[in-house]
């Protein structure tokens, strides 16, 4: 009886992993991965014009464009750089809004970054841990973090006009 216990227990458990939905973090063939049926997900190499977000275009060399994407970032409040390799940078953004939710934890969403080496474009995909009924949030925030970046390219341009 105990033993039958234990295999119950046990085979409980395997289920509920089972459940939770493993990331899919990184490039892969020279994507990201696809948003598929995540809500609020939404990405610059989605299909689906509900989840397509424009990726941030850039005319400086790789590394400057990626030097400009981490100084954005890095003054982004709530934002962690998780991840940052040559050409991927992936982060984690917490929403603050839980405050009139004492003890309730943050929303986190996992934002990753594609320099593309073959065009000059930085791919963006954004995907919610808990999934929301729309992209709106998401997008939104792309859209903020893409229109900081063109402005600091544009005044990195501006004091580098050689370039």
């Amino acid at each position: 009886m105990q033993r039958a216990l234990i295999y119950l227990a046990i085979s409980v458990a395997l289920a509920a992993c089972a459940s939770v939905r493993q990331p899919h973090f990184g490039v892969r063939e020279g994507a990201l991965a696809p948003c598929a049926q995540i809500q609020g997900c939404v990405s610059s190499q989605a299909a689906d014009p509900e989840q397509r977000v424009e990726p941030m275009r850039y005319d400086v060399t790789r590394q400057e464009a990626k030097a400009i994407l981490l100084t954005v970032l890095n003054d982004t409040h709530g934002l962690t750089v998780v991840s940052n390799h040559r050409n991927y940078v992936r982060v984690e953004l917490r929403e603050e809004s839980m405050d009139d939710f004492p003890g309730a934890s943050a929303v986190i969403d996992d934002v990753e970054f594609y320099l593309d080496p073959t065009s000059r474009v930085i791919h963006l995909r954004a995907e919610p841990r808990l999934s929301r009924p729309d992209a709106e949030t998401n997008r939104a925030r792309l859209e903020a973090l893409n229109q900081r970046f063109e402005a600091l390219h544009e005044r990195y341009h501006r004091q580098n006009p050689l370039r």
